[in-house]
């Protein structure tokens, strides 16, 4: 009887340290802006940042960043950044192949930037931002066991405690030297370099008071959609207040980022919200009011291209506010006045004649052996083409040029410098196509008809609204990039190599033993796309990547 007595003790002991043990259901706050003031800066959100980190370690990037011999590299900028960096890739090695990293961030966690003190203030930027930062993360085993274990785990760390508010702050040291303070609340581990960070979140703060209730926080992530890998939030005034000291350099009041991970695709989603000053008004065709359009330059865009950019900011406010500011007033005077004819007096002004879509295609990059010159395209929406015309008359008066037809479309080729340089321009669909070349010109109207961009499976890949991409929409086909750069960077190296200059030599051997093969790692990452648009003081920008995994 003893003996089965003895058994079922034992029995339910290790039932009880397994239960402590193994993973179980989160207890707790589940959100760490339950646990965090309500004036916090700025908020970073990882689900499982331990597989991410691991994931990027094992990529071909992350392995290739590790074989390269940076005291060799960076031999002309001391020892001290080459060794800095390889202590940096030692301890991450260490930190991503550590059974710990699972354990500790195989769920939530967070980093946050709380506000900094009166006291605070009177430190340095970098010292105040190291204060005020707080790691948060809910471990898959009990926080508190954790926290109970470190010691045992510390090897030659000194540790301390002290107990303050029912809290217990660990404070660890190696030979005087402060590391990190640790504590335990509410389920999650919370890491810092001050103690103070930690207490000001040592007691859960009341619902009102926590950064879950400030309206920017409980509108900015949410608007961004669920299946998230990584989100944050950020007050880009304070936040470049408290870092730099000075205000920020752009109108913006909040910013919300959102990741989101697939098999073959990432996607990133930015909201900003214009900081607008109480009483004023966004200027009319401003970008923050202007909602997804009609993209009419895609029927008119050749599908097999490097780069390609558009938008429609450009209404006819916003050119009547270029045409009337001091570059503006130059360009006309520059164009008109030394033309001028009954035509150009009579003509509408320029903002009366452009429209508001304007794009830019990048087709080639071709090797040359003095410099690459990017084959380039634009596409500029004319609203008045006969005025277009009045202006566009006295300007090409004395240039030569010379009338073709491509594709069922007239064209005007210039020769320039005794037809070495032949530029051309189109008037097309309500469209002023230019051209840097008659190659070129003959390329975007021919490929247009037979494989346009919006026809691309890259591109409805990346850009899936197509002809409804916002406001502004940007597309880069990633693998022809690559190939171009991988044969032109050689080029350019040899040029370097035959320099004097032991910087350019340098920079010629680092072309050669790190940029090139580092373009190689690249070559999975296909096409990407970026659009974006604005509505009520917000603009949303959202660029994804197409990889070949």
């Amino acid at each position: 009887m003893r003996r089965r007595a003895v058994i079922v003790v034992v029995l339910i002991t290790v039932a009880g340290i397994a239960l402590w043990l193994f993973p179980r259901p989160p207890h707790g706050v589940t959100d760490p802006t339950a646990l965090l003031p309500s004036d916090t800066v700025a908020l970073l959100q990882w689900r499982d940042l331990a597989a991410t980190t691991r994931r990027l370690h094992a990529s071909p990037l992350g392995r290739y960043l590790t074989t390269i011999n940076w005291q060799e590299q960076l031999d002309d900028q001391g020892a001290d950044l080459a060794t800095t960096i390889d202590h940096f890739l030692q301890g991450l090695e260490q930190v991503v192949t550590s059974p710990l990293l699972p354990e500790l961030f195989g769920q939530d966690s967070a980093l946050a930037l709380l506000s900094p003190s009166a006291a605070d203030r009177q430190l340095a930027a970098s010292a105040r931002l190291e204060k005020n930062l707080l790691l948060l993360t809910r471990p898959r085993t009990r926080a508190a066991l954790l926290q109970s274990l470190a010691p045992l785990l510390a090897h030659d760390l000194e540790v301390s405690e002290e107990h303050s508010d029912g809290v217990t702050l660990r404070r660890y040291s190696r030979q005087g030297e402060t590391l990190c303070h640790t504590a335990v609340v509410d389920g999650w581990l919370l890491l810092s370099r001050h103690p103070d960070t930690l207490l000001r979140c040592s007691r859960r703060p009341a619902a009102d008071h926590s950064l879950s209730s400030r309206n920017d926080f409980q509108t900015g992530m949410p608007a961004l959609g669920e299946g998230w890998n990584m989100r944050g939030h950020a007050d880009i005034p304070r936040l470049w207040q408290d870092v730099l000291n000075n205000a920020a350099p752009l109108p913006l009041r909040h910013l919300s980022l959102a990741s989101f991970r697939q098999p073959g695709h990432r996607r990133l989603l930015l909201r900003l919200e214009r900081d607008i000053p109480e009483g004023t008004r966004t200027g009319p065709g401003s970008p923050w009011e202007r909602p997804a359009t009609d993209n009419r330059t895609l029927t008119r865009v050749p599908g097999e291209l490097l780069a390609y950019a558009w938008c429609s900011w450009l209404s006819p406010a916003l050119w009547e506010m270029w045409f009337t500011s001091s570059a503006g007033e130059a360009f006309t005077q520059l164009i008109d006045d030394r033309n001028r004819t009954p035509a150009v007096r009579t003509a509408p002004p320029w903002s009366r004649i452009l429209g508001e879509q304007v794009a830019l295609l990048v087709t080639d990059l071709p090797v040359s052996a003095v410099l690459p010159v990017p084959q380039m395209g634009f596409l500029v929406e004319v609203r008045d083409r006969r005025g277009l015309e009045q202006r566009l008359a006295p300007i090409l008066r004395d240039v030569p040029v010379q009338r073709e037809n491509i594709a069922g479309v007239e064209v005007q080729v210039f020769h320039l410098a005794g037809g070495l340089v032949q530029p051309a321009y189109a008037l097309h669909d309500n469209f002023l196509l230019l051209a840097d070349s008659r190659g070129q010109m003959e390329e975007i109207l021919n490929h247009t008809q037979t494989s346009p961009l919006a026809d691309q499976p890259d591109f409805r890949a990346v850009l899936p609204a197509g002809e409804k991409s916002g406001s502004l929409a940007l597309f880069l086909r990633l693998n022809s990039l690559h190939a171009s750069l991988q044969r032109l960077l050689p080029q350019v190296s040899a040029i370097l190599a035959l320099q004097e200059d032991p910087a350019a030599r340098r920079w010629a051997r680092r072309i050669n033993t790190v940029i090139v093969p580092l373009l190689n790692t690249l070559t999975p990452y296909r096409a990407q796309g970026l659009r974006g648009h604005g509505e009520n003081g917000f603009f949303t920008l959202e660029t994804s990547l197409l990889i070949d995994e």
